[in-house]
């Protein structure tokens, strides 16, 4: 068996005989699959995909047909391999974990923003206030690339999302008195033009949102 990815963000599992011959698609599904292994007999194929949300575990038969889901959570699941009676499946759960702190510069307090395992990104600078910082928080699925701008206080607490992960926002700034925040998205280049989007701190909501020419510059804020 073998993956073929027509596109990018898209693979599909295939089965060919060693010796050649007619090669047949198993998985109809336009998602991703990131790794496949055979049972030891032979009869089934495990294999890692998001077709479920995240990028979890399923087998199907070899001669094809509608898979089951194996293992179910945040992902992703990776490097499976089946024991030798077909009993025992071992694979990697692959999970980054970060944790953001604050320091006081001037009177050497220190504390935790957050304390969970969920996968932060590297925060804005904090608000001119210092109470408040804004932080890219990503997908717990290590392979799905989204995520979305939180605000939140230092302490963790009264959390607010000004950009969703479905914006797909890529780089931001925030404003110098701390009101706003400019954003762009990764479809937010178009040609030699850019799409910048402002958001209201204290609202969260976009305020407007301009074109500006980039002459076939990068996307930075």
């Amino acid at each position: 068996s073998f993956l073929r990815s027509p596109s990018s963000g898209i693979s599909e599992v295939w089965v060919a005989p060693v010796g050649g011959g007619e090669e047949r698609r198993l998985t109809y599904d336009s998602r991703e699959i990131l790794a496949q292994t055979w049972t030891a007999d032979g009869s089934a194929i495990v294999f890692s995909s998001n077709r479920g949300g995240a990028s979890n575990l399923w087998i199907m038969r070899a001669s094809g047909g509608r898979p089951t889901q194996v293992t179910r959570g945040a992902g992703p699941d990776l490097g499976m391999r089946v024991s030798a009676d077909g009993r025992t499946l071992l694979y990697l759960l692959q999970q980054p974990v970060e944790r953001i702190g604050w320091w006081d510069v001037v009177s050497g307090e220190s504390g935790r923003v957050t304390r969970e395992n969920q996968p932060f990104g590297v925060p804005c600078q904090p608000t001119p206030d210092g109470r408040s910082i804004i932080v890219p928080v990503r997908d717990p699925d290590a392979v799905t690339e989204t995520q979305a701008l939180v605000i939140m206080n230092r302490d963790g607490g009264g959390r607010r999302t000004l950009v969703p992960a479905e914006s797909a926002p890529r780089y931001w700034g925030l404003s110098p008195g701390g009101s706003q925040v400019a954003w762009i998205g990764g479809g937010s280049a178009h040609g030699d033009s850019l799409d910048i989007h402002i958001v209201d701190v204290a609202t969260g909501q976009t305020s407007t949102s301009v074109t500006l020419p980039t002459h076939g510059g990068g996307e930075s804020i």
